[in-house]
């Protein structure tokens, strides 16, 4: 009896024993699997595309000259939208219209500048929104020709100023303010020579001004900052006054 049962413990032993192996190997087996598949879950190509029931291609997803880029389709097949980034490093968002054609671009150039562009049917710039360098926005807005006819920023030290261009992009007026915070519409002629001013001076007091070709302040209506000698005091004439200049800036004659 005693021989029997220690046989039936050594075969049970066994049989546990090589359950405990099995599963020990089958374990490693599953952990191997696991592995595995999560490896293949890391898939590498230079493209892939998502096509719809029919497969016609909706999407794409691409290397490209050392850059990369998703590009989205229409019914029709022609690009709406494309992101992606490219050789240089500059990233980039663009909408498209129905035809194909690039009307909205949001990107950063190299200088890690951000900029938006809007562009008419024949992929021309008409307006394009941005920071400089400096951290100070500017609004540009350009003709049928490429031209900018309408600037509007605000400086590095918080002064907003408008532009307005001629057909040659020479500045014809101007909206901003002086360094003395006088806030001033100056008008210019085809040259780029100031010739005509209206605004209100930092005390408040309005002035309308002219100058001669040479943009010399010639005529003035209203409160004036003198360089010499004339009417008022502390350099500064009298709301009421009419004032007229030499080249150099000198008082010639004045009413009251």
């Amino acid at each position: 009896m005693k021989t029997k049962c220690i046989q039936i413990l050594v075969s049970v032993g066994t049989g546990l024993l090589g359950g405990l192996m099995g599963g020990a190997i089958l374990g490693g087996q599953m952990v191997a699997a696991q592995r595995a598949v999560l490896q293949e879950r890391v898939v590498a190509a230079q493209e892939f595309r998502v096509v719809d029931g029919s497969g016609r291609s909706v999407g794409r997803l691409s290397s490209h000259e050392g850059g990369a880029r998703l590009v989205l389709y229409d019914r029709a097949g022609h690009v709406r939208v494309m992101a992606g980034l490219d050789p240089l490093g500059e990233s980039f968002l663009s909408l498209h219209d129905s035809r194909g054609e690039f009307r909205v671009v949001l990107g950063t150039w190299i200088q890690g500048t951000p900029q938006v562009s809007l562009l008419d049917s024949t992929a021309g710039r008409r307006a394009s929104l941005s920071l400089d360098q400096d951290n100070a926005p500017a609004l540009e807005l350009r003709d049928t020709a490429g031209r900018s006819r309408v600037t509007a920023r605000v400086g590095p030290l918080g002064d907003p100023s408008v532009l307005l261009m001629d057909r040659e992009e020479t500045i014809r007026a101007h909206l901003g303010f002086s360094e003395e915070d006088d806030v001033l519409v100056n008008f210019y002629d085809g040259r780029g020579q100031p010739r005509a001013g209206l605004g209100v001076l930092a005390q408040g007091e309005p002035t309308l001004q002219m100058g001669d070709a040479g943009g010399n302040l010639r005529l003035s209506l209203g409160a004036t900052r003198l360089k010499g000698e004339g009417p008022g005091d502390q350099g500064m004439s009298p709301v009421s006054t009419i004032l007229l200049l030499d080249e150099e800036g000198r008082p010639l004659w004045w009413a009251p």
